[in-house]
């Protein structure tokens, strides 16, 4: 134990001293939405920020401290909506590193959130990231959408797309066929707006600097067959950040959902256990497997290569309430000890939840500690429930209804990577989700 408090506070003092940069942007919701951040921060000193938009000349600062988020409302004109919004990133700058920033995209029916990642040089020569979305066929005339936001000038990209598209790439509109690799050059805060009414997974954006990708759906249904769409975002990090071991549980309130495993390389095996049966698939490069599930299936994900994964709840024609959502899975490797994080904020009538996996060698429910709504408890009462592989537990999951607005849960083990967690919530007729730490990211 003596190790543990050490390397805490060296932790905690280096982290006051650190900044991080964030690049993002927001494409268009099933028509106008109403774009915000959430900054929350756990340090212990006021923490500075600023915003830039300087194509449309915004700009605005301030600062966060532990007692209280900061909710920032963008205007509307940020949204990139058409191929001829190209300049419409934003630049977040933030003091120091002990923060969690929440996007939201909101309008009445639907809305969604994502977990921003702060841009870090992974020391690579390129970056590759691919586009994801909806997990089946699209109805209607709104697009499967990737935005893509330049975070340094003279950024070499190449494109191949998984269905034939338009863009709009430095004042010129270009057509792109599918399966071809184009290339072009794009700057600092510069977009590229990537749509189709087909699904867009499996598009392939290489990067020689960092760009920050932002994909899902202006209106997606899920299932095709469902009532209504929801509006799905999440930002996808580099390939170099996916992993091989994935856990997921049912949704709280839902009847069913689906998980979609995206592959980097070919060749790849993944194997997904649920309820301890397992189902084994081989895929390629850019390919993606559906599988939809029931509220009794707890999965693992094993795959022998570096896969994505998603989940996604149904829409309200096949529950009891509210629309689709999709938020991205954390793998083992970017579990964290503690993580604070935020709700969906500015919308009434949610129900919220969390659903917290903890790895089986850390499940001591003693130490793992909730704080939502000015309360603090132990989550030892809950129902944790096993996910377990050819007969072993390796995980234990639990669904925890949560209040509105910023949160915390922490494991008392501060030397180890045990847990991991996703917030969501629904209303009627809509649905958010996003995780609340992701990519060795803890808030």
């Amino acid at each position: 134990m003596y190790c543990t408090y050490v390397t805490l506070y060296f932790i905690i003092v280096d982290h006051n001293f650190l900044k991080r940069d964030y690049y993002f942007s927001f494409f268009r919701n099933r028509d106008s939405g109403q774009p915000s951040i959430i900054i929350i921060t756990s340090a212990l000193q006021p923490v500075n920020y600023s915003v830039e938009v300087s194509e449309v000349g915004y700009y605005t600062s301030g600062n966060v401290t532990s007692d209280n988020e900061v909710i920032i409302n963008l205007p509307t004109t940020l949204i990139t909506s058409s191929h001829n919004d190209q300049d419409k990133g934003i630049h977040l700058m933030i003091s120091s590193d002990r923060v969690t920033v929440i996007g939201q995209n909101l309008r009445s029916g639907t809305s969604d959130t994502f977990l921003c990642l702060p841009i870090t040089n992974l020391c690579v020569d390129e970056y590759v990231y691919y586009g994801i979305s909806v997990p089946f066929s699209i109805r209607g005339s709104y697009n499967s959408s990737i935005l893509v936001v330049g975070t340094e000038d003279n950024t070499m990209m190449k494109l191949t797309v998984t269905q034939p598209v338009t863009i709009s790439v430095s004042n010129s509109t270009v057509d792109l066929t599918a399966g071809i690799q184009y290339s072009f050059v794009i700057n600092r805060l510069q977009t590229v707006l990537i749509e189709s009414v087909d699904d867009l997974t499996g598009t392939k954006i290489v990067t020689n600097k960092l760009v920050s990708v932002l994909s899902g759906h202006q209106c997606g249904y899920v299932p095709v067959m469902s009532n209504s769409c929801d509006h799905l975002v999440e930002q996808v990090p580099p390939t170099t950040l996916w992993d091989r071991v994935y856990y997921t549980a049912p949704l709280a309130t839902r009847r069913s959902y689906t998980i979609k495993v995206l592959a980097a390389y070919n060749s790849t095996v993944v194997d997904i256990y649920c309820n301890n049966t397992r189902e084994s698939y081989n895929i390629s490069e850019g390919e993606s497997v559906n599988k939809t599930l029931s509220l009794q299936e707890y999965c693992a994900i094993n795959s022998s290569k570096e896969v994505l994964v998603v989940q996604f709840s149904h829409g309200y024609a096949h529950q009891d309430i509210g629309d689709p959502m999709m938020t991205l899975v954390p793998a083992t490797n970017q579990y964290s000890n503690k993580f604070q994080f935020s709700t969906l904020q500015g919308q009434s009538g949610y129900t919220h939840y969390i659903n917290i996996i903890v790895l089986a060698q850390y499940y001591q429910p003693d130490m793992i500690y909730l704080i939502s709504g000015g309360v603090n408890r132990s989550l030892d009462t809950q129902q944790w429930v096993p996910i377990m592989v050819n007969g072993v537990t390796e995980a234990y999951s639990v669904q925890v209804n949560v209040s509105e607005g910023v949160a915390e849960i922490a494991h008392v083990n501060a030397c180890a990577t045990v847990m991991s967690a996703i917030a969501y919530g629904f209303a009627f007729p809509v649905g958010y989700g996003h995780p609340v730490g992701i990519f060795s990211y803890p808030g």
